[in-house]
């Protein structure tokens, strides 16, 4: 075993560091042949069936042209759940677990403070949902809150649904376009709205991974150079008109304290810039 490991790395090194070819090598060991990291270093002996060589080669092909392996094993962990993904969503990410983790701080101080998470019921908007990570993580870490996912895209909100649907999540998905201000359906107890928008300059491509820019969705990723806000300022307009208590975001690290100005600017007091686990702006809290 510890051979082929070997030998799945060093084709994997043509596209990936050293590092991440060795990460890579037990991922796909582990989810597409059910052999474990404890497997490959205690060389354990297995045999390959001519389908299964067949099916390692053609998923190191994909690897090495570049196709990341979230999208070939067609799932991605989050929270220690496994997420369906596609091309027509975006991989979930760490940064945004950090995101996540900051909404549930944020709600379990309310549900101390009621005296126990039975008497919160918080209404939870999540504003671009993609694979619906972000909506049903809060979902089971407060299930009795009530929350609602919004994505322009219909077929990430097919894939969001059936998220929701494996993981035993109710949750209501709306097909919204956050940037029409004038279309936007009202959450009938608004409390916490949270987003991880499109905010990586055009001009950054030059220097992003090639298999994010070949296979990732361009529309959950990209803003206009000239225009970096453009969907914080549709997040406030939500956030004012439905009169949402706290905003949790996710951005650019370039723009962090630009989003939490606007914010500040825009009625929300208290709107503060958060660093991420490597201590780079990150995230936004905004609240009153």
């Amino acid at each position: 075993m510890m051979k082929l490991f070997r030998d799945i790395v060093r084709r994997l090194c043509t596209r990936y560091d050293t590092g991440e070819a060795r990460a890579v090598a037990f991922l796909l060991l582990e989810e597409a042949f059910a052999i474990t990291r404890t497997d490959v270093y205690a060389d354990k002996v297995r045999n390959f069936s001519p389908q299964e060589h067949a099916l390692l080669d053609n998923i190191l092909q994909r690897l090495v042209d570049g196709e990341p392996i979230q999208y070939i094993l067609g799932h991605a962990r989050f929270f220690d759940q496994d997420f369906l993904v596609t091309p027509a969503t975006l991989i979930p990410r760490p940064e945004t677990e950090e995101l996540v983790r900051l909404v549930a701080c944020h709600l379990e101080d309310i549900s101390s403070e009621a005296g126990s998470e039975k008497a919160v019921t918080p209404g939870i908007l999540d504003v671009g949902t993609g694979t619906g990570c972000i909506a049903i993580t809060l979902k089971h870490l407060f299930p009795h809150g009530q929350v609602e996912a919004w994505d322009i895209s219909d077929e990430a909100l097919g894939v969001a649904r059936k998220n929701a649907q494996r993981l035993g999540a109710e949750i209501c998905f709306r097909q919204v376009d956050a940037l029409c201000p004038d279309k936007h359906p009202s959450l009938s107890s608004p409390m916490f709205l949270v987003s991880n928008p499109p905010y990586v300059l055009q001009r950054e491509a030059v220097s992003m991974e090639q298999h994010v820019l070949d296979h990732e969705p361009h529309t959950a990723l990209f803003v206009p150079d000239e225009d970096p806000l453009l969907f914080y300022r549709a997040l406030l307009r939500i956030a004012t008109e439905d009169g949402f208590d706290k905003v949790f975001l996710e951005t650019n690290r370039a723009y962090a304290e630009d989003v939490a100005t606007l914010f500040r600017h825009g009625g929300y007091a208290h709107s503060i810039a958060v660093t991420d686990q490597y201590g780079a702006p990150r995230f936004v809290i905004a609240q009153d």
